[in-house]
C-alpha cells in the first residue's frame, strides 16, 4: 500500500500568510475603532450652546424703557391733576347786581387809609345826579365784595371830610378811588358815566396781586 506523502509548505509562503493575516487583523481593528473615533471627533467638533446674553440684555432694556415710560406717564397724569386742582381752586370773580339806590354816608372818622386792606373810597353829594345814578352800582359792588373789600362813602358837604378831600385831591363828584393795602391810590374815576365793571376789574387786579 503506498504511503501518504505530506506536502511541505515553503517558509516563504508561511511568511506571506502571516503578513496577510496581520494586515487583515489591522484592517479589522481600524474598522472597529473608526466609529468611536468619529463619535469623539463629532462631539469635539460640536460647539457648546451659547448663553443668549443679547436677548436677556434686550429684554432688560425693554423693561427699563417700559418702566421709564410708565413713570413719565404717571408724572404727566400727576401734573394734569395738579393743574386741574389749581384750576378748581382759582378765584371766582363774584357777580354783582344793582344794590341799594339810596346814597349813604359812612361815619366820620372811620376811614383808615393805611388799614392794610384794599379799599374803595367815594366822595359824593346827595344833590348830585351823577352820584345818584352811580349809587346802586357802587352799592352792588359793595355787597358782592362784602367781607373782602372795604367801601367808604364820604359826603363832600360834611366839614368833617374836608381834610380827606384835600388829601386825595378831590375836585368833582362823584370821585371814586381804589386804594391798595399800603395806602397807595391805584385808580381814580371822576364824574358821570363811571363803569362799575372797570372798578371791579381794578379790584380783582389788586386782589390777585395780594394773593
Amino acid at each position: 500500500m503506498p504511503k501518504a506523502t505530506l506536502l511541505k509548505t515553503p517558509k516563504s509562503a508561511i511568511g506571506t500568510l502571516l503578513v496577510i493575516f496581520a494586515l487583515l487583523s489591522a484592517c479589522n481593528g481600524a474598522v472597529s475603532a473608526a466609529p468611536a473615533s468619529a463619535i469623539e471627533i463629532a462631539s469635539l467638533a460640536q460647539p457648546e450652546p451659547e448663553t443668549n446674553n443679547s436677548v436677556d440684555d434686550a429684554e432688560t432694556e425693554d423693561s427699563s424703557a417700559a418702566g421709564n415710560s410708565a413713570d413719565g406717564e404717571n408724572a404727566e397724569i400727576a401734573d394734569a391733576d395738579e393743574s386741574e386742582n389749581q384750576a378748581q381752586q382759582a378765584r371766582v370773580v363774584p357777580e354783582f347786581s344793582l344794590g341799594n339806590p339810596q346814597m349813604k354816608s359812612s361815619e366820620a372818622g372811620v376811614f383808615d387809609r393805611y388799614s392794610g386792606e384794599i379799599q374803595v373810597l367815594e366822595f359824593f353829594a346827595y344833590w348830585c345826579p351823577n352820584c345818584k345814578a352811580l349809587a346802586p352800582r357802587i352799592h352792588g359792588l359793595e355787597e358782592a365784595y362784602s367781607g373782602e373789600i372795604e367801601f367808604t362813602f364820604l359826603d363832600i358837604d360834611d366839614p368833617a371830610n374836608q381834610a380827606l378831600k384835600e388829601e386825595f385831591g378831590f375836585y368833582y363828584q362823584p370821585f371814586v378811588l381804589i386804594i391798595d393795602g399800603a395806602g397807595n391810590v391805584q385808580k381814580t374815576w371822576v364824574g358821570g358815566g363811571i363803569d362799575p365793571f372797570a372798578v371791579q376789574a381794578e379790584i380783582e387786579r389788586l386782589i390777585e396781586m395780594d394773593g
